[in-house]
């Protein structure tokens, strides 16, 4: 965070544009018949409760609640790594629990696309703010990108798959109190989820 320069600051986050492009050209609920109209809205709604419910748990600072909002298989590509399975999961969001005492997200702008008119598997994205404190007294902020792939598994929503980008950051007081990072090992070299493709086939342009 400290290191960062103008030309490192400029790559942030880039990777997630083309995707979000993609999926807010898809309109919202096109073809679905005005007798679908509530189911529609009563799964975005489970959705963007499960949206919520994960920024909760993880200021709670409570590992297991957030590992239950992911499924068994899950892929979390975040700026840190690739990590695949609840147990790299765990780690990942063990250290980030660790190191920090106290840290707020103002998840925004989040919506919602489905991949078909059962209503049972899609998408969500969403931007977010957060601002951070360790116990040595430094405060940092930070803010970007969420999109996960998510599904309904025996009437549950699940994340199946997330990519969380880093598009800005900052320290706020205290740089000097700041801790080295050591980051949990990623699982996977680069990104081992191919999201553009998941979403729209091989061969899409």
């Amino acid at each position: 965070m400290l290191e960062d320069s103008v030309e490192d600051m400029r790559e942030w986050g880039k990777g997630q544009w083309d995707l979000a492009m993609r999926l807010a050209a898809q309109p919202r609920g096109q073809n679905v018949p005005p007798e679908r109209r509530l189911d529609l809205l009563d799964a975005e709604a489970d959705v963007i409760d499960l949206f919520r419910r994960y920024h909760i748990f993880y200021e709670a600072g409570d590992t297991e609640a957030v590992l239950s909002l992911f499924a068994d298989d899950c892929v979390v590509i975040n700026p840190r790594g690739t990590y695949a399975g609840k147990e790299a999961i765990r780690v990942n969001y063990d250290y980030l629990i660790g190191r920090r005492r106290f840290v707020i997200h103002y998840g925004t702008n989040p919506w919602v696309r489905f991949d078909d008119d059962t209503f049972t598997s899609g998408w969500l994205m969403a931007y977010y703010a957060s601002i951070s404190h360790n116990d040595a007294g430094a405060s940092w902020c930070g803010g970007g990108m969420y999109i996960d792939r998510v599904r309904k598994v025996d009437g549950r929503w699940e994340i199946w798959q997330q990519r969380i980008t880093s598009n800005w950051a900052g320290v706020v007081r205290n740089p000097d109190a700041m801790e080295p990072h050591q980051w949990p090992t990623s699982t996977h070299e680069g990104s081992s989820v191919n999201l553009i493709e998941a979403a729209f086939g091989p061969n899409s342009d």
